[in-house]
């Protein structure tokens, strides 16, 4: 996949100096909207964006460390992906976990409909921009199209990277969306993992159960809000997935919002969904069809002890 697709030199800004993120968001978002390809809105506000940008803030942050942020969103009814890059004068802080204030961002905008191409864009673009010495020549750029030709370069010299299909393992074991409960808890015991793919009957993937999600069952809601229980010692947090565990089946508790991706989705990508987005698994698939599964173990056992 060529980065050079997702970018214009139009949506290029040099030597900005914004006061917050925000601005430096929507100075960007601005120069994405008069693109060709954003142009006449394709049904897509900007104030839909703005708020699809927000809700993804909320969240951890996306600075990803080394002076590098990533504002992103997944916008229903968008056409392409399409990203703005800004190179700032003065560093920005944008909560980074390194503490760094951030001097290249890029904001990146797909479908919601291709949650796959948000993984891949950023991964491929997280992996060009941590090393120093292509973030010091892109820093450098006197021109829009010089920072794009930077872009390029780094990522024809990056060489090819191991990917999904030489690391990917069979799932330790599956579940149909009709099955129950009780025998979804007894399978991670058995096998003792924590984390189920749910798949219909030709392999095909429709989401996963996580023991996490199991147990949270049997709380109430408020429970997110507490930071002790010593004042309810005698609450049984099972009374409730004990009434509800005999009517449950897997389509009732499993999620949608999985790492479903490709065979030749590359390890920063993978470690990037594992790490960044917070993934238990990602799902190696042709199209939805399940060929194989990673998840940290695998990428500790494959690739830093070869």
């Amino acid at each position: 996949m060529h980065l050079s697709q997702f970018f214009s030199a139009d949506a290029v800004l040099l030597d900005l100096h914004p006061r917050d993120k925000w601005e430096l968001i929507e100075a960007l978002l601005d120069s994405l909207l008069k693109l060709p390809a954003l142009a006449g809105g394709q049904g897509v506000s900007r104030e839909r964006l703005v708020e699809a940008l927000r809700a993804r803030e909320v969240r951890p942050p996306t600075a990803i460390g080394q002076g590098v942020a990533f504002p992103h969103a997944r916008v229903p009814g968008l056409q392409r992906s399409v990203i703005g890059l800004a190179l700032l004068k003065s560093p920005l802080d944008f909560e980074a976990p390194d503490g760094r204030p951030v001097n290249i961002a890029l904001l990146v905008l797909t479908p919601a409909e291709d949650p796959a191409r948000m993984t891949k864009v950023t991964a491929q673009l997280a992996r060009l921009l941590l090393d120093g010495q292509v973030r010091g020549a892109l820093l450098a750029a006197k021109t829009p199209r010089e920072a794009l030709d930077c872009i390029e370069k780094a990522q024809l010299a990056a060489g090819t990277p191991i990917v999904a299909r030489e690391i990917m393992r069979p799932p330790a074991a599956s579940v149909g969306p009709d099955t129950a409960l009780g025998e979804i808890a007894g399978l991670m015991s058995a096998k003792q993992i924590s984390v189920l793919p749910v798949v219909d009957e030709k392999q095909e993937v429709l989401g996963e159960i996580t023991s996490d999600r199991l147990l949270q069952l049997g709380l109430p809601d408020f429970f997110s809000q507490l930071k002790s229980v010593g004042f309810i010692r005698e609450f049984d947090p099972f009374e409730k997935y004990f009434h509800q565990e005999a009517r449950l089946k897997a389509r009732d508790v499993m999620s949608a919002d999985i790492a479903l991706l490709p065979p030749e989705t590359t390890l920063i990508e993978m470690i990037f969904a594992l790490t960044v987005q917070h993934h238990p698994m990602v799902y190696v698939a042709e199209g939805r069809k399940l060929l194989g599964v990673v998840d940290q173990s695998v990428v500790l056992d494959e690739v830093i002890n070869i």
